[in-house]
C-alpha cells in the first residue's frame, strides 16, 4: 500500500495541515463513531471529539480518504467491536449519528458520492491499483457489486441495511446473481 495514516481518529488542526501538506492519504473506519462515541464523549467531552473522525474536513483540505474497517474474523458485520459493514460505515460518515441517535459535529458529513469514493476510487489509489480498479471504465477489471438497491436515491436510513445481491471480479460473478430485468 502507499504510506498512509491509518485510523487518522482524534487529528488536531495542526495535524491535519500536516497530513494535507505532506499529501499523505488516510484509511478511516468511521463506524468507530457509531458504536464509541457516546463512550469516548464521557471521556474526552464534547470538545475533545471535535477531530474524531473530521472527514468534511480531511476532504477540505484535499486529503485523500480510503473508507476500511479493521475486520474482525467470526464476528457479525454490524455487531463487531469495530464494524466492518461498509454500508454502515458509509452511513455513519454521511450522516455522523451515534447508537444513542445524537449527530456528532453535523459540519463533518460528507455527501453519498464522497463515501462511495471511499471505497472505490480511494480505496485503489491507496493499493496503487486506480488504474485498474476503483471505478466502472473500459480498461478497468469491472471488480464490482450490484446492490440491492440504490445508494443515491435511496432513504438515507436504509443506506445502512444495503445487501449486495451480486459480486462480480473482472466482470466473473462470483456470488449471487445478476437480476433480471
Amino acid at each position: 500500500t502507499r504510506s498512509h495514516l491509518m485510523h487518522a481518529s482524534f487529528q488536531n488542526k495542526e495535524a491535519i495541515e500536516r497530513l494535507a501538506k505532506l499529501k499523505l492519504p488516510a484509511d478511516v473506519q468511521a463506524a468507530w463513531l457509531y458504536l464509541d462515541a457516546p463512550a469516548l464523549e464521557q471521556v474526552f467531552g464534547r470538545e475533545g471529539m471535535r477531530y474524531f473522525f473530521p472527514l468534511k474536513t480531511y476532504r477540505d483540505h484535499g486529503i485523500i480518504l480510503a473508507g476500511g474497517s479493521d475486520h474482525m474474523i467470526g464476528h457479525d458485520k454490524d455487531r463487531a467491536v469495530n464494524p466492518f459493514n461498509p454500508f454502515l460505515n458509509m452511513w455513519m460518515m454521511i450522516t455522523r449519528r451515534t447508537t444513542e441517535g445524537k449527530v456528532l459535529f453535523p459540519e463533518e458529513r460528507i455527501t453519498r458520492r464522497q463515501a462511495i469514493r471511499m471505497y472505490t476510487r480511494d480505496a485503489a489509489y491507496l493499493q496503487f491499483s486506480e488504474k485498474e480498479r476503483g471505478s466502472i471504465e473500459p480498461g478497468k477489471l469491472a471488480d464490482l457489486v450490484v446492490l440491492d438497491r440504490d445508494i443515491l436515491s435511496c432513504p438515507e436510513d436504509d443506506i445502512r441495511r444495503i445487501q449486495p445481491v451480486a459480486t462480480l471480479v473482472e466482470g466473473v460473478v462470483i456470488a449471487g446473481a445478476l437480476p433480471s430485468s
